[in-house]
């Protein structure tokens, strides 16, 4: 008999951490189960460090490729293809080694005899709680293809809005990136030459000169310290980023960043309602949904919100008023989650709130996109003119003295 380790949520939505005993891990998810107990995390308490590690290093699984094995499961199963069999085709289709890995874990799991969503439940990292806990709906209901439809759906909505993102920020971060590299380059390297001929001088050199020359004095000699300095500072930044206080420091922080923070908080909105709505279309309770979009939010400021809404709504009151009272959620946004409440329409309205949030993201991307390029062309060409002008104000002071 073995001792696992588990992270597990109950009916109410509460969360607990802990051990049991079991000969395998499908016993101890049946064992918790019978409990009253979800599992979120399961692991062999002698395996756990181990298998962390290995993961850790195998890197993260693609989102998209996840998505891509959701739709093609989702099509198997619709044909009336075993779970098994399904799995193992698609283990050997994917890219990802890590995806791989976990599809084939999962495939020896139901076959020992779990439920296919036990044996995802037993890799949080690649499946989460909300992807789970439909498909344990999917399981219950007889619905397990169109409930992985709704998944693929979801996760391919969300990797939409993350490509639209990175094809935004593409430019503008090529663009800052090679204006940095040139500008330490010319600090390091051109201007110490550039300057010899004005050692004979007698005349102090201008403030801008001085200034350009001091800096890439101090880049040359003490590149070590340079380069040292901006390693530790991502490094520092993702310790701290690592606590939970740094984290939800840096939430609080994303949504209120000027022309930034009205993107991100559209953003965390329609997440929090595609999310919601899925799972309120696939029939999960709404107080277990609330905890699982909580979980997933990706936002400390959105989940305490949400959170709370789960308490409420298991003391039975409605969802709207924590979300209004937060003061983080849009007012619309919360009108239109009164109204589908009172209509018996929730997940309509969830979902079409998502639709309209991620329509005014790809705005408001583009919106910030066209003004972030001006501003680091301006910034770039602010740069560039303090180095000329740097570089000329000696030749023009040279020329006065020989005049």
């Amino acid at each position: 008999m073995s001792l696992y380790l588990y992270r597990a949520v109950n009916s109410a939505g509460a969360r607990s951490d802990g051990t049991v005993e079991a000969d395998s891990r499908p016993q101890a998810l049946q064992k918790l189960f019978a409990g009253g107990l979800l599992a979120t995390e399961l692991r062999e308490a002698a395996a756990a460090r181990s298998v962390g590690l290995r993961r850790r290093l195998g890197g993260r699984v693609p989102p998209q490729q996840v998505a891509a094995f959701t739709r093609q499961l989702a099509t198997m199963v619709g044909a009336d293809i075993a779970l098994v069999p399904s799995l193992e085709v698609l283990s050997g289709q994917v890219e990802s080694s890590r995806l791989r890995e976990t599809l084939l874990e999962v495939r020896a799991d139901v076959r020992d005899g779990s439920t296919f969503s036990d044996a995802l439940a037993a890799h949080p990292t690649v499946f989460p709680g909300l992807y789970t806990s439909m498909v344990r709906i999917g399981e219950a209901s007889g619905t397990l293809d169109v409930v992985l439809e709704h998944l693929a759906d979801l996760a391919e909505r969300q990797e939409e809005i993350r490509g639209s993102i990175r094809s935004a920020l593409a430019y503008p971060v090529f663009v800052l990136s090679v204006a940095l590299a040139s500008a330490v380059f010319l600090l390091a390297f051109v201007m110490p030459k550039f300057t010899v001929m004005f050692d004979d001088v007698a005349q102090a050199l201008p403030w801008p000169t001085k200034v350009m020359v001091g800096t890439g004095d101090a880049i040359r000699r003490h590149w070590l310290l340079v380069a040292g300095g901006l390693l530790a500072v991502p490094a520092l930044a993702r310790i701290a980023l690592a606590t939970q206080a740094g984290r939800a420091w840096l939430d609080w922080l994303k949504l209120r960043v000027p022309l930034f923070g009205g993107l991100v908080r559209k953003l965390a909105v329609a997440r929090f309602a595609r999310a919601l709505g899925t799972l309120a279309r696939c029939g999960v309770p709404m107080v277990q949904s609330l905890d699982i979009v909580a979980e997933v939010a990706g936002n400390a400021e959105i989940a305490r919100p949400v959170r709370l809404a789960a308490e409420r709504v298991h003391q039975g009151e409605s969802v709207a008023a924590p979300l209004r009272s937060s003061g983080v959620f849009p007012p619309m946004a919360v009108h239109m989650v009164a109204v589908g409440e009172e209509t018996g329409r929730l997940d309509d309205m969830l979902l079409k709130l998502a639709d309209t949030y991620d329509r005014e993201a790809e705005r408001a991307i583009k919106t910030v996109t066209s003004l972030l390029a001006p501003a680091l062309i301006l910034a770039v060409g602010a740069l560039v003119g303090f180095m000329i002008l740097a570089m000329l104000l000696p030749i023009f002071e040279m020329h006065q003295l020989v005049r």
